[in-house]
């Protein structure tokens, strides 16, 4: 019997130390997690320079053909405007580049600020206000400058640059590039009058003589013979 309680003894105290080690109900317990942020990829300089020149190039050709093409100041503004968003849009689509001079930076303040300034003659040529705009458009040439500075300074080859032009005569079209041009229709010299032939009247045949005849017709008969010629050859009788 007294083993018995030994034994008992010994279990609880057991579990007691195990309760123990284990530590009560209230502790919290901290779920193990691992890490899920990644910092997104930035493109090494040359890599976004391929593919930003590309974007550049056809945004510089584009504004090129339409100053060209444009007769309307107000319609050309408006235009640029919106391809020169497009491509500030198109290049920061690309993705974070490396920028280790800032240079990139600055070449993006160029073109917000170009934006600005569209926007502000746009404004102007509406209101007639033809001073305004053209003030503004010495401050756009600041501007131009500025970014093309940035962009050489970045390595680019197409972005800051001035498009050039395309072959013909662009102003007669009204359209930026990549429009068909639609060929002049070649002048058709109407064909001379054709003069009549008047017709030839035919010359008379003369016919040929009939067979045995003279050329100068037909010969007329002897006169028939007289008395007095037949007296004259017998002489005169004896009386």
């Amino acid at each position: 019997m007294r083993e018995r309680v030994g034994r008992l003894t010994i279990v609880g105290a057991a579990l007691a130390v195990a309760i123990t080690g284990c530590g009560g109900d209230d502790a919290p317990i901290e779920p193990v997690s691992a890490s899920t942020t990644s910092a997104a990829a930035t493109l090494s300089q040359d890599d976004f320079i391929v593919s930003a020149d590309a974007r550049c190039g056809e945004a510089n050709a584009a504004i090129a053909n339409l100053t060209s093409a444009t007769s309307d100041s107000s319609t050309s503004d408006t235009q640029e405007l919106q391809i020169t968003q497009g491509l500030i849009d198109g290049l920061q689509g690309i993705g974070d580049a490396e920028d280790p001079d800032g240079s990139l930076a600055d070449f993006y303040a160029a073109l917000d600020e170009e934006v600005g300034i569209l926007g502000q003659q746009e404004s102007a040529l509406a209101d007639g206000d033809t001073s305004t705009s053209s003030s503004l458009e010495l401050d756009l040439n600041g501007v131009r400058s500025d970014a093309e500075s940035a962009a050489t300074r970045y390595g680019f080859e197409e972005c800051g640059r001035q498009g050039s032009t395309l072959p013909g005569d662009a102003t007669s079209t009204g359209s930026v590039p990549g429009a068909t041009t639609p060929s002049a229709p070649t002048p058709v010299t109407p064909a001379e009058p054709v003069t009549p032939v008047t017709p030839v009247t035919p010359a008379p045949v003369t016919p040929a003589p009939a067979p045995g005849g003279t050329a100068g017709g037909t010969t007329p008969p002897a006169p028939p013979a007289t008395g007095d010629s037949g007296g004259s050859s017998g002489g005169i009788s004896p009386g």
